[in-house]
């Protein structure tokens, strides 16, 4: 059975192409917010020249700079912040790709239920095949040892004469029932009684 994995395979895609987006996207705020801090340095030192000089416009210009600097970097860690708990889906996609995804699975889980109750359906088959075989086998068996060969050996003898038969000492061929056995083993199983109606 050849299992059909296109929509696990889409899956797989929108997965790591959300991830590729998500660092596209972390990676830009993180080059923002390293040119945000430099800003601020760059703003602190203008800002500090200012105060030396005699120009007050230059002073206020040099305090804005600052100022808005650190509203970039706050503005930028902000947005960092919020990257870890956006959708990178919208709502719609995710359900499309989930149900799409588990159709699929059930097509799937479906087809491999179908062939595997045909391979349980044929184990026992053999199997009883095979019990039935050694049944008549054994029963044959146990003739020709007692009846034609007339076995003494397969008896026991009580202390007043009388003949008891030891099962142990006729001939048999008892592996032969271990495929029914097994069989017998996994019918128990809840899937195998689900399985095989």
């Amino acid at each position: 059975m050849k299992i059909t994995d296109t929509k696990l395979q889409e899956l797989k895609i929108a997965i790591a192409k959300s991830e590729e987006k998500f660092q596209a996207k972390k990676d830009e705020l993180l080059v923002a917010l390293d040119k945000s801090t430099n800003d601020i340095e760059q703003a602190t030192n203008n800002l500090n020249k200012a105060k030396l000089g005699d120009d007050p416009t230059a002073y206020s210009e040099a305090r804005k700079a600052l100022q808005l600097a650190k509203d970039s970097k706050e503005f930028f860690n902000h947005k960092l912040d919020n990257l870890e708990n956006d959708s990178l889906l919208s709502a719609d996609e995710y359900k499309r790709i989930r149900d799409e995804a588990l159709t699929e699975a059930t097509a799937n889980k479906e087809k491999a239920e179908a062939e595997v109750a045909k391979m349980l359906t044929k184990i026992k088959e053999i199997a009883t095949n095979q019990a039935n075989y050694t049944n008549e086998l054994n029963s044959h068996l146990k003739t020709l040892q007692l009846d034609v060969f007339k076995d003494d050996s397969a008896y026991i003898y009580g202390a007043r004469g009388s003949k008891v038969l030891s099962e142990s000492k006729v001939a048999n061929h008892n592996e032969g029932f271990d495929l029914i056995h097994f069989h017998n083993f996994i019918s128990t199983n809840g899937t195998y009684k689900a399985l095989v109606k």
